[in-house]
């Protein structure tokens, strides 16, 4: 499998992006979501990532002055997402982000929770 072979990859050091639904989808039916660098449900976005180009958002949260987060530094060392859902059986968006210090957790509901 084609997934066994990124995850052997990574597992030796290489940095790994899985983007796009489709493929975010296959990440996380092979339980492989924790096991490649980034999986990502937006194609566009990690297209740009491994462009070079600067994400805004993560740009603003990696450039915060130190003293944002109480003196803990705030270098991004990693980004997770996964689908969960919500009390009702909605989807929602959980993401992680990782600092050299802290683990930031937040939830985005999707869909039907919107409301």
């Amino acid at each position: 499998l084609m997934m066994d072979k990124i995850v052997e990859v990574t597992k030796a050091g290489a940095v790994t992006v899985i983007g796009g639904g489709d493929t975010a989808t296959a990440c996380k039916k092979y339980n492989t979501e924790d096991k490649v660098t980034h999986c990502s449900t937006g194609g566009g976005a990690s297209l740009e990532l491994l462009e070079g180009k600067v994400l805004p958002g993560v740009a603003a949260l990696d450039d915060a002055p130190a003293g944002a987060s109480g003196g803990a530094s705030c270098k991004i060392m990693q980004i997770r997402a996964r689908e969960i859902f919500d009390s009702r059986g909605n989807p929602t968006v959980e993401v992680d982000l990782c600092t050299e210090s802290a683990l930031f957790r937040a939830a985005v509901p999707s869909g039907a929770s919107t409301g």
